[in-house]
């Protein structure tokens, strides 16, 4: 009588199942990211924030045309509250910026509309790192901007005092 291949090689089986186990939790922590970043995507907040900081002249400047949003973003929407933070990210010929945004809801008789209450863009292009503030009345609470990669800070030649010196 043939045993059956798991018996034979029971550290093989093991491995495999081990495996099938692995690429299940990637496919759904994949498919839950990409869902939850999509929903971010999709709001009025997100899309304020992004036409706003795309047709400001010193970040087209900085990161040249056309301007794309990344595929990534992230924050949130208090609905209890009437506000939302946003992170999204843009992508230009010439460079790359990070983009914070913050959002308060306001009902007038015309309906529901979002405004943006702080805005800043953080640009990373051949002009080295600068941070343009566009709107700031109420600054965010929840949502930092990430620390630059040493890549590039030596891409784009930031040293420690410009770092803090920018704010």
């Amino acid at each position: 009588m043939v045993k059956p291949w798991y018996v034979e090689h029971p550290m093989r089986a093991l491995g495999l199942t081990f495996l099938g186990f692995l690429l299940f939790g990637g496919v759904v922590f994949t498919a839950v990211y990409v869902a939850t970043v999509n929903k971010v995507k999709e709001t009025e907040p997100y899309r304020l924030a992004l036409e706003a900081a795309s047709s400001h002249h010193a970040v087209r400047s900085h990161l040249g045309q056309p301007i794309e949003p990344s595929w990534r973003a992230a924050g949130f929407i208090d609905e209890a509250k009437d506000e939302a933070e946003v992170v999204l990210r843009l992508v230009g010929p010439t460079g790359k910026a990070t983009v914070r945004a913050r959002a308060e809801r306001a009902f007038t008789e015309a309906g529901v509309e979002w405004e943006l209450v702080f805005l800043d863009v953080a640009t990373y292009s051949d002009f080295g790192v600068q941070v343009v503030e566009i709107i700031d009345d109420k600054p965010p609470v929840g949502v930092q901007l990430p620390e630059p990669t040493p890549e590039a800070k030596e891409r784009y030649g930031v040293s420690e005092s410009d770092e803090t010196g920018s704010r």
